[in-house]
């Protein structure tokens, strides 16, 4: 297991999967640090083709940008082996 993901599972507390695609899934997780929720968007690199991995790196470019109330928030990323790591706001739509 990598340094990352242990980390990831000491920091993190998994609540539930928010949806799967074709190149991964959106995974609810409570920060044991202050218990805020967070998404973790977790794309499997090794499904994606040169055009989806482009498409996630300008997704991360775009996120990095933004700031506006409106616009969820991005916050990290990371890669550990084949799999990509976008730690996202949550936006619950309630």
């Amino acid at each position: 297991m990598s340094e990352f993901v242990e980390a990831q599972e000491t920091s993190y507390i998994l609540i539930r999967v928010l949806g799967k695609g074709a190149f991964g899934e959106a995974v609810l997780y409570k920060k044991t640090e202050d218990n805020s929720l967070v998404v973790w968007k977790e794309i499997n690199l090794s499904n994606c083709g040169d055009k989806e991995r482009r498409d996630s790196q300008n997704e991360i470019d775009i996120l990095s940008l933004m700031d506006h109330a409106n616009i969820v928030s991005y916050y990290n990323h990371f890669i550990d082996g084949d799999t990509l790591f976008i730690e996202m706001e949550y936006a619950n739509g309630m």
